[in-house]
């Protein structure tokens, strides 16, 4: 079952018809989306492991994704940028965005994640069936699907805070 949720772009201080850019939204998402979710305890070696969020392919959110994280932490555990190219360059990691680079081969990449135990992140027309979370651009608005199934298959729980 795939369950959507919309969210709107904030007004930047300023001008009224300033907003945020559509990756500065979307990293701040990915934080969010590890604030809210669930891990089987095997996906963190010890107490102290970072929460991991990957970027694969050709990098969209520039340092914004960066910036996002740093000097935060969910649940006393840093969170860590990755870049890769391949979805074994992110063994160990918790999240991983797909870049439009890849989107090709999205669903091969997406299974390798769900053996890992990775949330998979993307932004193609694909990713409802595929993808754990998919970013959708409705309206000049942000969104983004939850596809519960393929989360089920990671061994990923979502807190009902980010399901609302």
């Amino acid at each position: 079952m795939l369950l959507l949720l919309v969210i709107a772009l904030l007004p930047c201080p300023g001008p009224a018809n300033d907003v945020l850019p559509e990756y500065d939204v979307k990293a701040a998402f990915l934080f969010n989306i590890a604030k809210y979710t669930t891990w089987p305890e095997e996906s963190f070696p010890d107490e102290s492991s970072p929460i991991t969020i990957g970027v694969l392919g050709k990098d969209p959110f520039g340092s914004s994704l960066d910036r996002i994280v740093q000097n935060r932490r969910i649940e006393n555990r840093r969170v860590i940028v990755r870049r890769g190219t391949s979805p074994s360059d992110f063994k160990g990691a918790h999240i991983v965005f797909i870049a439009g680079s890849d989107r090709d081969r999205i669903a091969a990449i997406c299974a390798a994640l769900e053996e890992m135990h990775i949330v998979s992140v993307a932004d193609s027309p694909v990713v409802q069936r595929v993808a754990t979370v998919g970013f959708l651009i409705e309206k000049r608005r942000v969104s983004f699907v939850v596809n519960l199934a393929a989360a089920d298959r990671a061994h990923v729980r979502f807190s009902s805070k980010l399901l609302k």
